[in-house]
């Protein structure tokens, strides 16, 4: 799941924060999992380069590359860096002259010369590039709508980084804290979008409920199905950086929450709108046809919403499911898999929380109206 492994990576990257601040001029690449620290053994310092020349080696998978380093202690150093490439996709980092890269700097423990090997692209300036893209063609489109949207997607990354992350590496339990911050951010979305009203604290209250009740269900699932958290590489980098202090499970679960939370709250201000301007429309109408009319809408959505959840989690999964058919996992020992039963789970867990906002929505957002005559 795209928001899973995301809060993975972010949360490796700020776990490992302190020890790569010991070099102020160190540079990590983007979702490097670096190792924890171990006795004996000397941790690579990540710089900025870009490739000059490429030269064939002693054999057709060798390559000699001069780089010039242009981050870290010593920019403008050219420096020569000999690559072998194994001829698997996704391992070899071909370059040509002209790409910008990142390095690994290995310290020689004899202080003589350092070694250098490339590590990865840089990827920060076209992923920059590719974000102020879809920026601009929001404000271009969505005019105002999209500058609130903007402004929704920056305080939701915000909130996830700023908060529920740091207080996941300080040891604090994730799970209630990404249920606040869904609180915190369905209030600010519909406020930003819908502005104050009936029909937006009733989408905000049932999308608050929708997540504490997939939350409880997520806390049972993982625990019956024995999910540590830790079934990526990712998490697995991140837990040897943390050193114990992290609940990867609930970890998993507070994924699973975020996860579904935009769908959720999509379909829960639709229940309200609509219940909200029928009882415009009809002011003697009664309490209970409004209810209907809500269970209604809901259950139109409902099947659209849910296959909104499945086929972006199918998605993000298929690299993973390529990976298992191709080890020759089949039967029983494919679905006893970690990787596959965690990915089962987020899409019931996120099922379980459309289904709990939906009725709680309705039930709200027809409570909140006035008095029928």
């Amino acid at each position: 799941m795209p928001v899973r492994l995301l809060l993975t990576l972010m949360l490796l990257a700020l776990a490992g924060g302190p020890a790569w601040a010991q070099d102020a001029d160190v540079e990590v690449p983007a979702g490097a999992a670096t190792p924890g620290p171990m006795a004996g053994t000397i941790e690579p310092i990540y710089e900025t380069a870009t490739v000059k020349t490429v030269a064939p080696g002693a054999t057709p998978a060798d390559k000699h590359i001069t780089i010039e380093l242009t981050g870290g202690a010593h920019p403008g150093t050219t420096v020569e860096v000999l690559q072998h490439l194994s001829g698997q996709a996704g391992f070899d980092l071909p370059v040509v002259p002209g790409d910008e890269i990142v390095v690994a700097e290995l310290p020689d423990p004899l202080g003589v010369q350092a070694q250098y090997q490339i590590a990865d692209y840089q990827r920060a300036k076209p992923t920059g590039a590719l974000l102020a893209f879809v920026a601009l063609l929001l404000l271009l489109i969505g005019g105002l709508r999209g500058l609130k949207t903007l402004g929704v997607l920056a305080l939701t990354g915000v909130a996830v980084v700023g908060v529920l992350l740091p207080l996941t590496v300080k040891g604090v339990s994730p799970l209630p804290v990404a249920v606040g911050l869904a609180a915190a951010i369905a209030l600010v979305t519909t406020l930003l979008t819908s502005g104050p009203g009936r029909k937006s604290w009733a989408a905000v209250a049932g999308t608050t409920a929708g997540a504490a009740i997939a939350a409880l269900v997520g806390v049972a699932a993982a625990h019956f199905t024995r999910l540590s958290g830790v079934a990526s590489e990712e998490a697995v980098g991140a837990q040897a950086v943390a050193h114990g202090t992290i609940d990867f499970t609930g970890l998993l679960v507070a994924g699973m929450v975020v996860g579904a939370l935009g769908v959720m709250l999509d379909m829960a201000l639709s229940i309200s709108s609509a219940v909200d301007e029928l009882a415009e429309a009809n002011p003697g109408l009664e309490r209970g046809l409004l209810l209907q009319a809500g269970l209604q809408v809901g259950r139109d959505l409902l099947s659209t919403s849910s296959n909104t959840l499945f086929l972006a989690y199918l998605g993000s999964f298929l690299p993973v499911l390529l990976a298992l058919g191709s080890s020759g996992l089949a039967g029983p020992r494919l679905w006893h898999q970690e990787t596959l039963a965690a990915e089962a789970a987020t899409l019931a867990i996120g099922l379980v929380g459309l289904l709990a906002a939906l009725p709680l929505t309705a039930l709200i957002a027809t409570w909140l109206q006035p008095a029928r005559r």
